[in-house]
């Protein structure tokens, strides 16, 4: 007959709930995981939540930077098309000369 001492008992709680908790992070993990990737963020080498959303930040970030530098640029050349426009409809010289000047002035701000 074997016994079960008291410290078997609280080893074996210690385990069972170590064993829950740490099956409930990797479902949390995994559903933080599978958020990234079906709004199409890369996941990286996260093995913890918190490494997930390390990951996240800096994605987002780039992804803004991006968008706030690709807005400007269109933004740029509606208003050089635009001025082009006025350009080639200007009836004289000195309006033709402004619209160019102006042109030239966005297109030197422009990144490309």
């Amino acid at each position: 007959m074997s016994t079960v001492s008291g410290l078997d008992i609280a080893n074996n709680v210690e385990r069972e709930w170590r064993d829950r908790m740490n099956a409930a992070l990797k479902a949390e993990r995994e559903k933080v995981a599978q958020w990234m990737i079906s709004h199409g963020y890369t996941t990286g080498h996260g093995d913890t939540i918190e490494d997930l959303l390390q990951e996240l930040e800096w994605q987002i970030a780039e992804n803004w930077t991006s968008a706030l530098v690709n807005g400007v640029e269109g933004e740029r050349k509606v208003i050089m098309d635009s001025l082009q426009k006025q350009a080639d409809l200007a009836t004289d010289a000195l309006d033709r000369r402004w619209a160019l000047e102006m042109i030239a002035a966005v297109a030197s701000r422009s990144s490309k």
